[in-house]
């Protein structure tokens, strides 16, 4: 770099960011400062010759990196001069996209933790989880990464909802769902009238427990709490999730014997 072209201040500035990144900080001839951001991420800062008043230039050298992604960063640095117009800002410049990058790492880091989390709930089998004795299990329903299935148990009354409810959400694997929508069916012949009660909770995932409820009366199930729980994947589903909710729900209601298929008619066991 030709000295002759800066005051002091310019080149003490440029001594002190290469001595405050030794490792990241490269000052190369012709008024130009490389920046190693990444592994094959670097970014050129080109000083003007009347540098601070006139803010510097970006370009960036990465195989990896988007055109969003690039644009996202140099618009972050245009940003920073606009905001700090004649100062000296190559601290500043420096030091925020290399934070950049950090967060990024730690992102993607986290991202590839979810990603193996999510892996291992895509392999594991409800079936072989410790239940409650009385609860029954219907089999998984898995797609594009998100996991569905059943738990019913017979309902005496709607005081136990609550109970019963709390006690399925002791098992580890449950409680980690994203969503346990459930819905309750009672009904009672008391002589003179019949008597039905029933209610329903989304937990979260809105419309999937009247649809719950919804199967309940339309299988004539009766005397149940029945619930399923979705672990999400992270790939969107769309309105497939309430297919599966309830496919997940008649399954479960099925394989425990509550229902027993006659023909195309479904009666309660």
């Amino acid at each position: 770099m030709d000295s002759e072209h800066f005051d002091e201040s310019v080149l003490f500035e440029l001594e002190s960011i290469q001595a405050i990144f030794p490792k990241e900080v490269f000052i190369e001839s012709n008024s130009k400062i490389l920046v190693v951001c990444a592994e094959d991420v670097h970014l050129t800062i080109n000083l003007a010759l009347n540098y601070p008043k006139n803010s510097p230039l970006f370009e960036l050298s990465s195989p990896s990196l988007s055109s969003d992604r690039r644009k996202e960063i140099i618009t972050i640095l245009n940003n920073l001069c606009s905001l700090n117009n004649g100062d000296q800002i190559l601290y500043i410049l420096i030091q925020n996209v290399l934070e950049y990058f950090s967060d990024l790492r730690e992102n993607e880091k986290t991202e590839d933790k979810k990603e193996k989390n999510i892996k291992k709930e895509d392999e594991f089998d409800l079936m072989d989880s410790t239940l409650p004795s009385n609860f029954h299990s219907g089999k998984a329903i898995e797609d594009r990464k998100s996991v569905f299935q059943g738990h019913v148990t017979k309902l005496k009354s709607k005081e136990e909802v609550s109970k019963l409810f709390e006690q399925l959400k002791s098992v580890g694997k449950i409680a980690r769902a994203r969503h346990n929508p459930y819905a309750w069916r009672i009904v009672r012949d008391d002589q003179q009238r019949v008597i039905e009660q029933h209610d329903c909770d989304d937990d979260g995932e809105p419309g999937s427990a009247s649809k719950l409820l919804r199967l309940l009366i339309q299988m004539d199930v009766k005397g149940v709490l029945l619930v399923v729980s979705r672990w999400k994947g992270g790939n969107k589903i769309g309105p497939d999730r309430f297919r599966h909710i309830c496919n997940a729900g008649r399954e479960a209601l099925i394989s425990g014997g509550f229902v027993v298929l006659k023909g195309e008619g479904e009666k309660i066991s």
